[in-house]
């Protein structure tokens, strides 16, 4: 029994012993994985470089649009360029300018496009920014806006809700952002459109602002475009438009060779317009042209009563006051026209082409300005789009100094030819407000 219990006794502490050594040995296995396992965790380059491998670096000579970038010490031409993930566009970098010419363009196109009854005052506020911005591009801009130019042809967003902002259509307000922009592009690019368009508003408006950024160049191409587009018009204007900007461009920018072709244009059609534009044009050479409309005409001749208008209007000419003294003696002038007519041999009434927000126009540099009285608009719904003209009375004549001498001499002719008492009334009182105007100037000459 004691050997037994000795050894039972003798062996079971020997197994206890060895089963202790094997568990410590495990556990020591277990915390070195655990280890590694961390260390592949924290350090994961060590272990896969290949992994988290960056594009190569570029150098600002690989950078195309870093093209105009000079080589300096702070800046050198193989300085590395930090890796960068490009930035998504958001609503606010677009309103910081970030956005691309294109964006800012359809931008403007679908405010163009929507309803009146829907646009706020900061919708305007918007698109004013959004064309203060495309001007502030510069050259950037301008062959975009090209782009969109001959995508969209004239008449196309005529009338539309940028109105609102300032411009009778967006094509309009792109070619002022082009005019502000300058330079030989955006001045290319104003002159393509010059000669594509068919539209008389935007011919006008090309034709100003060419003739801004290089007086006189143009002249030829300028009239050249006007002609053509008058070609074109039939009785309801060119395309339903109004003509009445081909003729100011004629006469802002005609010489004499377009005396005979504005003398013979339809005068049932555009005979207003064409007797201002025949008086406007330098030096009065249109006025023989005008004074034909009047060679016996009839008392019911319209065009012949509008014509004589313009004549008085442009007395310091003598073949106006030869026709004028024709018509009076041809008893072409009944006392109801006396009034309007002796102002305008006054100068205190003028008829033009311009509205009157535009003041006197036709008017030679040095002519003093007066007050504005009163206005009156001139529509006449006459085949070819009708006509629109604005005559404006002022507080004194409006003239060149040198016309008031030749206009004093054909009052006192005309006081003598006629018998209406009605006549000599309003002709004296010509007389008196020319006169003033006359010893006024000459006072300040001497």
């Amino acid at each position: 029994m004691q050997a037994n219990s000795r050894s039972a006794g003798g062996v079971y502490p020997s197994r206890v012993k060895g089963t202790g050594h094997r568990v410590d040995l495990w556990d020591l296995l277990g915390g070195v994985l655990v280890l590694g396992l961390l260390v592949l965790l924290l350090w994961p380059e060590a272990d896969m470089p290949a992994a988290r491998s960056e594009p190569p670096a570029k150098t600002i000579s690989d950078n195309q649009a870093a093209d105009g970038i000079s080589d300096s010490a702070r800046f050198p031409a193989t300085a590395p360029i930090a890796y960068r993930p490009q930035p998504r566009f958001t609503e606010n970098n677009i309103r910081d300018g970030h956005a691309s010419t294109d964006s800012l363009l359809l931008r403007l196109q679908q405010f163009a496009k929507r309803p009146g009854w829907t646009i706020l005052p900061e919708d305007i506020a918007s698109a004013r920014d959004d064309i203060a911005l495309l001007v502030s591009q510069g050259d950037v801009a301008v062959s975009a806006i090209r782009d969109f130019l001959k995508n969209t042809p004239e008449g196309a967003t005529t009338r539309d809700a940028i109105v609102d902002v300032g411009y009778d259509s967006l094509r309009l307000a792109l070619f002022d952002v082009l005019q502000k922009i300058g330079g030989s592009r955006a001045e290319a690019v104003l002159y393509d459109e010059l000669r594509a368009t068919e539209s008389p508003r935007e011919i006008e408006t090309l034709a100003h602002y060419l003739d801004d950024s290089t007086p006189g160049v143009y002249q030829r191409d300028i009239v050249a475009s006007a002609r053509e587009t008058l070609g074109l018009a039939d009785d309801s204007g060119v395309n339903g438009q109004d003509t009445g900007p081909l003729f100011r461009v004629l006469k802002d920018f005609g010489g004499a060779e377009l005396a005979n072709d504005l003398g013979q244009v339809s005068q049932l059609h555009w005979g207003q317009y064409a007797a201002v534009a025949l008086a406007g044009l330098p030096e009065g050479a249109g006025i023989p042209n005008l004074a034909r409309w009047v060679e016996g005409a009839s008392t019911r001749n319209v065009s012949a009563a509008f014509a004589i208008n313009i004549l008085a209007q442009s007395a310091q000419y003598p073949e106006a006051q030869t026709a004028l003294l024709d018509s009076i003696r041809g008893g072409l002038i009944p006392d109801s026209r006396w009034p309007e007519l002796a102002r305008l041999l006054a100068g205190t009434y003028h008829i033009q082409l311009e509205p009157p927000a535009n003041g006197f126009t036709g008017q030679a540099p040095e002519a003093p300005r007066a007050r504005i009285l009163r206005t009156r608009i001139y529509s006449a719904r006459t085949p070819g789009g009708g006509q629109i003209l604005y005559g404006l009375e002022s507080a004194a004549p409006v003239l060149s100094p040198d016309s008031a001498g030749p206009r004093l001499d054909l009052i006192e002719t005309l006081i003598d030819e006629t018998e209406s008492p009605v006549a000599r009334r309003e002709l004296e009182r010509a007389f008196n407000a020319l006169w003033s105007f006359y010893s006024e100037q000459e006072g300040k000459q001497y």
